[in-house]
């Protein structure tokens, strides 16, 4: 199982308490984009690309090495990366869209 993105040990030995397992980031990220995602207004369209930038550069990372390091293939990988790539498409396309305004009295 991989812990820190292959990355934490490296760098910060590995018996640091950020070494976790990759699951344990996956669920940190994705239960933050929820949360983002039930806010309303520019600044959460803002941080959902944002994120959605950063879940594509690790996903790339994660592929690159999945296919040219450990020459495999992860059915449950791909699709992980096919949903990042299909929440930045949402991210755009929610940021895009005119936010509603709330009208002072």
């Amino acid at each position: 199982m991989g812990g820190g993105f292959g990355l934490v040990e490296h760098v910060l030995g590995q018996d640091s308490v950020l070494n976790q397992s990759n699951s344990i980031y996956g669920c940190l990220f994705y239960t933050l984009r929820l949360l983002l995602g039930c806010l309303r207004g520019r600044w959460a369209s803002v941080l959902l690309v944002l994120s959605s930038l950063v879940s594509l550069a690790g996903s790339v990372y994660l592929a690159w090495i999945l296919l040219f390091v450990l020459y495999d293939f992860c059915f449950v990988c791909i699709t992980t990366y096919t949903i990042n790539v299909g929440l930045m498409l949402l991210s755009f396309w929610g940021v895009q869209k005119p936010q509603d305004k709330v009208k002072g009295h």
